[in-house]
C-alpha cells in the first residue's frame, strides 16, 4: 500500500558518469508515489545534460542548479525545503537503491511508534572492488543510542525519515565537512531521544568514487573535532581522537593542532588526551607486528596441533575473518563461532554467548585486546583447549 508522497533529495556535483544509475534506481522503485529533487552544486561536467533527458520524460523529477558551490549538506537542505511529502529520503548520486527500498521502509515507518523518526537499512559498500556490508548487524533502537557514541552505522542514502522529525531537530549541519549522516542521526537519537529502526536487509549500494569525500582524511579529522566540540558533553574525547589517529596515517601534526584548539585553556587536559590516544596507536602497531609474523608462518606446521579437531572461533572481527580463511583450507571442523555483534558468518552457526562451547575440543580467541580476560571467562565453560590467537601464533615454530 502506498498512500503517502515520499520526497527524495539527490545532491550531485560532477557525477555525470554515474548519476544515471542513481536516477534509474529511483525510477525503478516498486513504490511509485514519490518526487525527486536533483540539486546540482555547480557541476562543471556533463551532469546537467545527463539529467535533462530524465526531467523531460518524468514529471516527478525536478532539477535545481546552483550557480555557486554550496556543499552537499546545503544541497540536501535545499531539496528538503522544497519537499511536498511527509517522508524524506536522500540518495547520493553515486549510490543505487534496491527496487523495493522505499516500499519496505515505508511499510515499517508507517506503523512505527510516534517516537520513531527514521528507518534505515544495511548497505553494500564497494571500495576498489572490495565489498563490505555496513552495518554488520541490525541494531535495536537502544543499541543504536550506544553505538552512535563511538561511530556511525547509518548512511544517509539508507534512510527514510519523517519530514517533521528532520525539521524539528534542525536539518543537516552545513558546517560538517564529512560525516553529516553521523551528526544528524546522533542528534536525532542521542540528543533528542528519538528512535531509529533498522531493516535487517541490504537495500542500498554505495560505490566509493576515486574523488569521493569519504576518502578525504583531512575532512574526516575536521569532522570528528567538529563533533567533539559540538557534543562534548556526550563523548569520551579519547575514543574519538584515537579513532582519528588509527584511521589516518599522515595527519599527526594536524591532529595535535586540532587538539590544541579544543583545549586552548587546559594544557594538561590536552596532554592527557593525546597520551591516551597515542597508547591506542601503539596498540595498532602491535597488531600490525602480529599480522606480519602471522604471514611468515608455515601454515601446515602452525595448525598441526589442532588437525582433525572440532573448533570454535571466538570473535568475528578482522582477526576472526583471517583465522577462518586459514582454517577452512586445513583438516579441522569449525563447528560454530561466537560473537555478540555479528549475526552471520560464512554460513556457520553464530552464538551470542559461550554457553555451548563445553564439548568443543579447541576454542581460539580471535581477539587481541582483552583476550586474557575472555580466556578466564571461558575456562569454566570449556573442557577443551583454549588458545589466544596471539600466543597461538607466537608459540608455533
Amino acid at each position: 500500500m502506498e498512500t503517502e508522497l515520499i520526497s527524495i533529495v539527490m545532491p550531485t556535483y560532477n557525477r555525470g558518469n554515474v548519476i544515471e544509475k542513481a536516477i534509474d534506481s529511483v525510477i525503478n522503485q516498486t513504490y511509485l508515489n514519490w518526487e525527486l529533487f536533483i540539486v546540482d552544486d555547480a557541476s562543471t561536467d556533463n551532469t546537467i545534460e545527463v539529467v535533462s533527458k530524465y526531467i523531460n520524460k518524468d514529471s516527478r523529477i525536478q532539477f535545481i542548479s546552483n550557480a555557486l558551490n554550496k556543499g552537499a549538506n546545503a544541497c540536501r537542505n535545499q531539496g528538503a525545503a522544497l519537499a511536498n511529502g511527509e517522508y524524506l529520503a536522500f540518495l547520493d548520486s553515486d549510490n543505487q537503491w534496491y527496487q523495493d527500498k522505499l516500499q519496505k521502509q515505508f511499510d515499517v515507518l508507517n506503523v512505527s511508534s510516534l517516537n520513531t523518526a527514521f528507518v534505515y537499512s544495511k548497505e553494500e559498500v564497494i571500495n576498489e572492488g572490495f565489498i563490505n556490508i555496513v552495518p554488520q548487524k541490525a541494531y535495536s533502537p537502544e543499541e543504536l543510542k550506544t553505538i552512535l557514541l563511538y561511530k556511525n552505522v547509518v548512511d544517509t542514502s539508507t534512510v527514510l525519515i519523517t519530514k517533521a522529525s528532520f525539521n524539528s531537530v534542525g536539518r543537516f549541519d552545513e558546517t560538517m565537512p564529512r560525516l553529516q549522516d553521523w551528526e544528524l542521526f546522533f542528534r536525532l537519537v542521542v540528543v533528542y531521544g528519538l528512535n531509529g529502526v533498522c531493516i535487517n536487509e541490504v537495500l542500498n549500494t554505495n560505490i566509493l568514487q576515486e574523488n569521493s569525500i569519504s576518502k578525504d582524511d583531512k575532512k574526516f579529522v575536521d569532522a570528528i573535532f567538529h563533533m567533539i566540540g559540538k557534543y562534548k558533553a556526550y563523548f569520551r574525547d579519547v575514543d574519538l581522537i584515537s579513532q582519528i589517529i588509527n584511521s589516518t596515517s599522515d595527519k599527526a601534526e594536524y591532529i595535535v593542532q586540532k587538539v590544541k584548539e579544543l583545549y586552548t585553556d587546559n594544557f594538561s587536559g590536552m596532554a592527557n588526551i593525546l597520551e591516551k590516544a597515542i597508547v591506542s596507536t601503539q596498540n595498532k602497531q602491535r597488531q600490525f607486528d602480529l599480522l606480519y609474523k602471522w604471514q611468515l608462518k608455515d601454515k601446515n606446521k602452525m595448525y598441526k596441533k589442532i588437525e582433525n579437531k572440532n573448533i570454535a572461533i571466538y570473535g568475528l572481527g578482522k582477526w576472526g575473518e583471517l583465522l577462518y580463511r586459514d582454517l577452512k583450507d586445513i583438516s579441522v571442523h569449525i563447528v560454530f563461532s561466537i560473537d555478540r555483534e555479528v549475526d552471520q558468518f560464512h554460513g556457520l552457526p553464530v552464538e551470542t554467548s559461550s554457553a555451548d562451547c563445553f564439548d568443543i575440543e579447541v576454542v581460539i580467541i580471535a581477539v587481541i585486546d582483552g583476550a586474557s580476560e575472555i580466556k578466564s571467562m571461558l575456562r569454566p565453560k570449556c573442557t577443551g583447549e583454549i588458545f589466544l590467537l596471539e600466543e597461538f601464533i607466537m608459540s608455533t615454530e
